[in-house]
């Protein structure tokens, strides 16, 4: 990889009325629906991510000025994007709490277990609230690193898989855990009741590009809930990594430049102290050089 220039990070704002597509540098936010880049969305660049950089960095390193924003709305980073995967106990320290609840022995999957967010419902961004369903009484929180894809690919060897990872992002897997389990039927667990409602994916307010991150495994996730810290862990954690999580998931579809790989939680959620979010609650999610998203928590309103 070569070595990386001018630092950057992407975000998509509300601006003027519209979602406008930006480059953090420094104190500097900069449209890039203007030349020399002139994209409509984050999206559009990551359709072209590899010619996207140098143009990103140039840009970053120059003088153009910024944008004259008051206090700002920051939307989901990847505003557009199709899917989450996101994996699902992926941590040992979460599954072990996870399995205590439930009275059982933890049992690490041989491979990495996933299920999938709908983006357009489910991403949130840094400020707005997350909106509690009517039906649940049990909704709970879960930091995590989320990857940004910046390649398509299918079939992808573990040994590549990194350079499909465009950068990186803060995710917080909302989950109703008292809708995530059925018992009037075959099968026990009802994925989009349980982790797909609307509000269910804060994310951003940046993604960081990869190149500017030195070790993926360094980064600390942390996650407070009205002040007090709940989830404190390094990604390193993981059971799978994320070369393992893009290969498995390569297997069975195509990944998309765009796509977001929510790679698991680690211990401290809420279901294992007890504990869920309540109207009023403010959830703040970090990764440590990433980003930190503030996330007010209200009760849904039905819509007529």
């Amino acid at each position: 990889m070569p070595s990386p220039g001018a630092r950057f990070a992407l975000a998509t704002i509300w601006y003027e009325g519209a979602a406008v597509p930006v480059l953090v540098a420094g104190d500097r936010l900069i449209d890039l629906r203007e030349a020399p880049v002139r994209a409509r969305r984050v999206l559009d660049l990551l359709a072209a991510w590899e010619d996207a950089l140098p143009a990103l960095e140039r840009l970053a390193a120059s003088a153009a000025p910024g944008l004259a924003v008051g206090p700002l709305r920051w939307l989901p980073p990847v505003l557009g994007a199709a899917y989450v995967f996101c994996a699902a106990a992926n941590y040992r320290s979460h599954l072990e709490e996870m399995a205590a609840v439930m009275g059982t022995a933890p049992r690490p999957a041989a491979e990495p277990f996933f299920f999938v967010k709908t983006a357009r419902n489910a991403l949130l961004g840094d400020g707005e609230p997350i909106r509690l369903p009517a039906r649940s009484r049990l909704v709970d929180w879960e930091v995590e690193l989320a990857v940004v894809v910046g390649r398509r690919g299918h079939h992808i060897a573990p040994e590549r898989a990194m350079d499909c990872v465009a950068g990186y992002t803060v995710f917080n897997d909302v989950s109703a855990r008292d809708l995530n389990r059925r018992t009037d039927g075959q099968f026990p667990h009802d994925w989009l009741s349980g982790k797909c409602a609307d509000t269910f994916g804060p994310c951003g307010p940046v993604f960081l590009p990869a190149r500017f991150v030195e070790d993926w495994r360094a980064l600390r996730l942390r996650l407070w809930v009205n002040g007090v810290l709940k989830q404190d862990a390094p990604a390193g954690e993981m059971l799978f990594g994320i070369a393992e999580q893009i290969a498995y998931l390569s297997r069975t579809l195509t990944l998309e430049p765009g796509d977001l790989i929510a790679t698991g939680t680690p211990a401290g959620v809420g279901m294992a102290r007890g504990e869920s979010l309540r109207p009023g609650d403010v959830v703040v999610t970090e990764v440590e050089g990433i980003g930190r998203l503030t996330n007010p928590v209200i009760a849904e309103r039905p819509v007529a």
